[in-house]
């Protein structure tokens, strides 16, 4: 009996000495924090701060787009033959007109057309001649005359197909055959492509085609090279195919930076302030469903509400409640109150709108 007392009695000293630990240790964590929020008082909360500076703010959507020449033709083989010569290369400059390719003029069909028209010349020079002695009557020569024309276009018909000419005026920016090359009507020969401007075909989603305008600006970036254009055509019909509506724009190609058959990212600026007053969304308080901030005025937190304007991902445009040179808490906002005394344990760099 006495020893169960005795067990009673121990286990009774051991859970009043845990309690009595337990008691000293949460009084010792009340003291700490207490002694924290003292040191707020006294000291100020940390924060990080962030003085607020005009800068450009855009909203902006991705798509990516396909490049082609503004102005742009590819010459095609009308004739069945062997290629002779190439007078030009890939990235040539060349002028409208300018042989480009030669068959040989010992093709069957060429030959046969030069026959038809020196034919055609001798038998109109010499009506010409007999109707100056009333030899022949005015009908006689109006037909000597239109068969004369009729195999001159047949020659020049030839002409042209033996010896290919540019189309237009620009860089060869395809060359298809070589030389010896077998070739048949249809096949495609070359293409001369001007580059001056250049057309990228975007298409755009339903969601966001609402916001696209003719004349918006369009920004492609190349090898580090941005290059600046416009929207020139917004196609109201959805293609039935893609689920999106085709968007063109157009690219003044300065230095022949972009050419035909180029795929790249484009960004449609759909809204642009230069002196703009943004902040990331981290820095925003919600207060009772107000948005409001957070800035230092004499080491001192001040409320601030304010009015939202454009999103572009985490950056929010402010209207009105912020201006330039305030001093925004940036880190830290959180812990601070209005009239809560404060102090800058770092200054951060403005935001960028990209």
């Amino acid at each position: 009996m006495k020893r169960t007392k005795l067990c009673v009695f121990v286990v009774c000293a051991v859970f009043a000495a845990a309690l009595f630990a337990s008691c000293s240790k949460k009084e010792a964590n009340q003291g700490e924090l207490k002694s924290m929020e003292q040191i707020h008082e006294e000291q100020g909360v940390p924060v990080t701060l962030r003085q607020m500076r005009p800068a450009l703010f855009t909203t902006f959507f991705k798509y990516p787009a396909a490049f082609i020449a503004r102005s742009e033709s590819t010459a095609k083989a009308a004739v069945t033959d062997v290629v002779r010569t190439v007078h030009g290369k890939i990235g040539e400059s060349v002028k409208k007109d300018q042989v480009i390719l030669a068959f040989s003029q010992d093709n069957p069909a060429y030959q046969q057309a030069k026959a038809n028209y020196e034919n055609a010349r001798s038998v109109y020079r010499r009506t010409q001649a007999l109707f100056k002695d009333n030899g022949v009557s005015q009908q006689n020569l109006d037909n000597a005359r239109t068969q004369f024309e009729v195999a001159e276009a047949g020659l020049k018909a030839m002409d042209d197909a033996i010896n290919v000419k540019a189309p237009i005026s620009g860089f060869i920016t395809r060359l298809d055959v070589r030389v010896t090359e077998n070739v048949q009507p249809g096949a495609v020969l070359f293409t001369v492509s001007n580059l001056e401007r250049v057309e990228a075909r975007i298409w755009v989603s339903a969601k966001d085609i609402g916001f696209v305008s003719p004349g918006m600006a369009v920004i492609a970036e190349w090898l580090g090279e941005k290059i600046s254009g416009q929207v020139t055509q917004v196609n109201m019909i959805m293609d039935t195919e893609k689920k999106a509506f085709l968007v063109l724009a157009e690219f003044r190609n300065t230095g022949r930076i972009l050419t035909s058959g180029m795929t790249m990212d484009t960004v449609l600026q759909t809204y642009r302030n230069d002196n703009a007053i943004f902040i990331h969304r981290k820095e925003l308080v919600t207060e009772n469903g107000v948005p409001c901030v957070y800035v230092a005025v004499n080491e001192t937190a001040q409320r601030r509400e304010v009015t939202l304007g454009k999103t572009q991902g985490l950056l929010l445009e402010i209207t009105q409640g912020l201006e330039s040179g305030d001093l925004l808490i940036s880190g830290g906002s959180q812990m601070v109150h209005d009239g809560s005394k404060v102090y800058a344990v770092k200054v951060v760099d403005s935001l960028e709108a990209k």
